[in-house]
């Protein structure tokens, strides 16, 4: 009867608590989304190395002759002809148009070595075919595909002024956040924006 007799007071604490309830349940599901996106990125047998006082991809350079250093260090993983299992990559931001709305977003490209795919188990290829080394052409994960102008196959954008990437494949890599990234030829991702060494 209490219930009925204060109504005002009733719907205000049901609906509090189920905003408190709204709200915990999307940071909850927020969470583990990012955490199952990130958490497939990595893998118990890959390490990354990052220069000394990064703590992200992004800011850290490590220069050619170092990493062959770091190939050889003992502890490296080796293949059966005693190669050492690593490569190095180049990750740089660039700005796209998105697709249905204005406004621009940041979107990573990631410089990678022709035997990419052999190191990055699970990446494969689902529409098109692989970039060719020493060109503009790039995949792109399948997350990013048509979400910003010039990033389905078969289009082109722009990497820098002047300079037009074509995109030939999509790629997928286990729902990982890896489908969010274009990969291009690291030598012609040196060239074009002056990293080289």
């Amino acid at each position: 009867r209490s219930l009925a007799v204060r109504r005002a007071t009733t719907l205000a604490s049901v609906i509090g608590i189920g905003l408190v309830v709204f709200v915990l349940a999307g940071a909850l599901m927020l969470s583990a989304g990012i955490q199952q996106t990130l958490g497939k990125s990595g893998k118990s047998d890959i390490a990354i190395v990052l220069r000394k006082g990064s703590d992200a991809e992004m800011a850290s350079s490590i220069e050619q002759p170092t990493l062959a250093l770091i190939l050889a260090a003992p502890g490296v993983k080796r293949d059966a002809s005693g190669s050492p299992l690593g490569i190095g990559e180049l990750l740089v931001v660039a700005t796209l148009d998105k697709v249905g709305v204005d406004g621009v977003s940041n979107v990573q490209i990631r410089g990678v070595p022709e035997n990419v795919t052999q190191f990055r188990a699970g990446v494969q290829i689902v529409d098109g075919r692989a970039a060719r080394p020493g060109t503009d052409e790039v995949i792109i994960g399948q997350r990013l595909r048509g979400r910003f102008k010039g990033l389905d196959l078969g289009q082109s954008f722009e990497l820098r002024k002047n300079r037009q990437a074509q995109v030939v494949g999509v790629f997928s890599h286990e729902g990982s956040s890896h489908e969010s990234e274009i990969w291009a030829d690291i030598d012609s991702m040196r060239q074009v924006f002056g990293r080289s060494g």
